[in-house]
C-alpha cells in the first residue's frame, strides 16, 4: 500500500463527529487487509464487495456482511494477538468500503449460476466451494474461480454432486406429470438454470393430493436448494424485491390470492426489471435492487387472475396420487437423494446442449418468453422429451392462457359478447364510447365489480393490457388519426386460423436418415469432461 493510498485511508477513519480514534487498529487493519491477496471491487449499484482466501478457497463477502465482520475480527485477533473493539471492525469495513467504491472496479455478483465467455457456471454451495463449468462439449466440476463473482446469502444450500451417469428420465417416478405436463416440467427446470433468462412463472396446479408441494421441493432441491424450501408469499413488493436478491430460485406455498402490486412485482421478476426506494426517511439516498429470478407458485384454483403475470406464466397441471401409489415422505426422499446426481447431472448435460445449439436453432413463431423457449428448444437434444414435444405443449399451454386471460378480464369478456350479439365486423369509436356501448350487456354485479372501468380512461387502459390477447382470439385494435381532442380507434373482427404447432428447427437430432446424429456422450448419458484454465 502506497504512502498516498494510508493518507487517503486515515481520512476516511473518523468518529462521527470528526474526532480521532482512540487507538491506530483501525489503520493497521486496513493496511494488513490492503496489503494481503484481496481484490475490493464494487457492483453497478454501487453494493461494495471483497474477494478474499478464506481457508485454502476464495470467497467473495459483501462489505456490510456479517461475514466480512466475522472474518476482520479473526484476521484483528491474527494481527494484534488479542481481541480488537466492534469500532475498530465497523471503521475497517467503512473504510474497505470506500475503497471498493471510490477505486475498485466494476464487476457483476452472481448468485448460484452464472455465464461468462460461452460457459455457464453453477455454484453448488459446498463446503468445497465447488463450482460446474459447463461449455458446449459438455461439463467438469472445479474450484471455486476468482473471476467468476459468486456470492452466498443465508440459507442457501448445497447442490448434489453430479453423477458420471446422467438420467433426467429418473425424475418421472418423483413428480405426477402425465402427457404434454412433463416436457413442460422439464423444460421450466432446465430454464431455471440459465443465467440469463428470462424465466416463465411457474405456476403448479392441481387438487388435493397432487403432490404441488412435493413437485415444488424437488425442482428446487435440483436447481438452487434452500433451507427454507418453499416460502409464505410476501405481503408487497419490497419484500419481494429483497427476497429475489438472497436467492436465484423463489418458490412460494399455498398460494390463494396475489395482490396487484405483487403481481406486478412477479411479472418484472420474469423478464427484470426493479424496485427504488428511499435509504432513509431523511435523506435523498436510494436503495436500487435489481433482479431477474425464475419464481415457482403453487395452489388449488385459479391462483394468478391479472391478465398481465397470466401472459408470462406457464402453467403445470398435476394429476391426483393414487392411493395404492403413495409413498411416505421419509421413503420418498431417500430415493431421492439418491437419485439426485444422475438427474442434475442430466439438467447439466442440457445446459451444454444449449450452448452447442443455442445459435442453430430458429423458432417459426416467437411466442411471449421466446428467449426461454429458444434456450430450452437448444437443449432439447439432451433431454428425454419427444423432438419438437416442448414447443407444441408450451405453444398448447400459451393458448390455454390466452384463454385465461380473456376469461378474467371483464372487458375481454364483454367485447367478445356484443360481437356475438350484434354480429358485427368492426366497431370505431372513442374509449368512452366503448364503455357506454358495453356497460349494458353487464349485470350490476359485474357493473360494480373491480377491474370494470369507470371512465374513458380507464377502458383505455384496460384494453391495451388485453389487447395482445384480443387479437389470438381474433380482434384488431387499430388507433386512428386523432380528429380534434377526440382519440379514436377501431375495433375489427376476423375469422382465427388454427395453427398447428411445428417444432423448432433443431440440431444434433434424428434426421430420417437412419443415423443417431446426436452427441453420442449424451446418448450413453455421460458428460463429456474438459479441461482448460478457467
Amino acid at each position: 500500500m502506497s504512502d498516498k493510498d494510508k493518507d487517503v485511508a486515515n481520512s476516511f477513519i473518523r468518529r462521527d463527529d470528526g474526532s480521532e480514534p482512540s487507538t491506530n487498529q483501525t489503520t493497521e487493519l486496513v493496511d494488513a487487509v490492503l496489503e494481503a491477496n484481496v481484490e475490493l471491487f464494487h457492483a453497478s449499484d454501487f453494493t461494495t464487495y471483497v474477494t478474499v482466501g478464506i481457508d485454502g478457497h476464495v470467497e467473495t463477502l459483501p462489505l456490510a456482511g456479517a461475514r466480512l465482520k466475522s472474518w476482520l475480527r479473526k484476521s484483528a485477533f491474527e494481527l494484534f494477538g488479542k481481541a480488537t473493539t466492534a469500532q475498530v471492525i465497523s471503521e475497517a469495513a467503512a473504510t474497505l468500503a470506500a475503497f471498493a467504491e471510490h477505486k475498485g472496479s466494476e464487476l457483476e455478483v452472481y448468485r448460484r449460476v452464472a455465464e461468462l465467455d460461452g460457459k455457464i457456471y453453477v455454484d453448488l454451495v459446498n463446503k468445497n466451494r465447488d463450482v460446474v463449468v459447463v461449455d458446449a462439449t459438455g461439463w467438469c466440476v472445479t474450484g471455486s474461480p476468482r473471476k467468476i463473482k459468486f456470492i452466498r446469502s443465508q440459507g442457501m444450500k448445497a447442490l448434489p454432486i453430479p453423477a458420471q451417469q446422467a438420467d433426467l428420465d429418473l425424475l418421472r417416478s418423483f413428480i405426477n406429470a402425465e402427457g404434454s405436463e412433463w416436457p413442460l416440467l422439464i423444460g421450466f427446470l432446465v430454464g431455471i438454470m440459465n443465467p440469463r433468462g428470462s424465466y416463465p412463472v411457474g405456476v403448479l396446479m392441481g387438487d388435493h393430493g397432487s403432490a404441488k408441494s412435493t413437485c415444488a421441493r424437488l425442482l428446487r432441491a435440483l436447481t438452487d436448494p434452500h433451507v427454507i424450501e418453499s416460502d409464505t408469499l410476501p405481503r408487497n413488493g419490497i419484500d419481494l424485491a429483497i427476497a429475489a436478491g438472497n436467492s436465484h430460485l423463489l418458490s412460494y406455498d399455498n398460494v390463494s390470492r396475489i395482490p396487484a402490486d405483487l403481481s406486478d412485482t412477479l411479472c418484472r421478476l420474469s423478464t427484470g426489471g426493479g424496485i427504488r426506494k428511499r435509504k432513509l426517511y431523511y435523506d435523498v439516498d436510494e436503495v436500487m435492487i435489481s433482479f431477474k429470478r425464475p419464481v415457482m407458485l403453487n395452489g388449488i384454483g385459479d391462483i394468478v387472475s391479472r391478465q398481465d403475470l397470466i401472459d408470462r406464466s406457464i402453467f403445470l397441471h398435476l394429476k391426483p396420487i393414487d392411493e395404492g401409489m403413495r409413498r411416505t415422505e421419509e421413503e420418498l426422499m431417500l430415493e431421492f437423494q439418491r437419485a439426485a446426481p444422475s438427474i442434475f447431472a442430466g439438467i447439466l448435460d442440457a445446459l451444454s446442449a444449449a450452448l452447442r445449439n443455442k445459435d442453430s436453432v430458429k423458432l417459426e413463431r416467437k411466442p411471449r418468453l421466446a428467449d426461454f423457449a429458444s434456450f430450452v428448444c437448444a437443449a432439447e437434444e439432451a433431454i428425454p422429451i419427444a423432438p419438437g414435444s416442448f414447443i407444441n405443449a408450451y405453444e398448447s399451454n400459451r393458448a390455454s392462457a390466452n384463454e385465461m386471460v380473456l376469461e378474467h378480464s371483464l372487458v375481454a369478456a364483454a367485447i367478445t359478447a356484443r360481437f356475438d350479439e350484434t354480429g358485427i365486423e368492426n366497431w370505431t369509436g372513442t374509449a368512452t364510447e366503448l364503455l357506454k356501448w358495453l356497460t349494458p350487456e353487464l349485470d350490476d354485479v359485474s357493473r360494480k365489480a373491480k377491474g370494470w372501468p369507470v371512465n374513458g380512461r380507464g377502458m383505455k387502459a384496460e384494453l391495451d393490457r388485453v389487447a395482445a390477447n384480443l387479437r389470438v382470439a381474433g380482434f384488431e385494435i387499430e388507433d386512428l388519426p386523432r380528429t380534434g381532442r377526440s382519440r379514436r380507434f377501431e375495433i375489427r373482427r376476423r375469422t382465427v386460423t388454427t395453427v398447428t404447432p411445428s417444432p423448432a428447427i433443431t440440431v444434433g437430432s434424428d434426421d430420417g436418415d437412419g443415423n443417431d446424429d446426436r452427441n453420442p456422450a449424451l446418448v450413453a448419458g455421460q458428460s463429456n469432461l474438459f479441461g482448460g484454465e478457467l
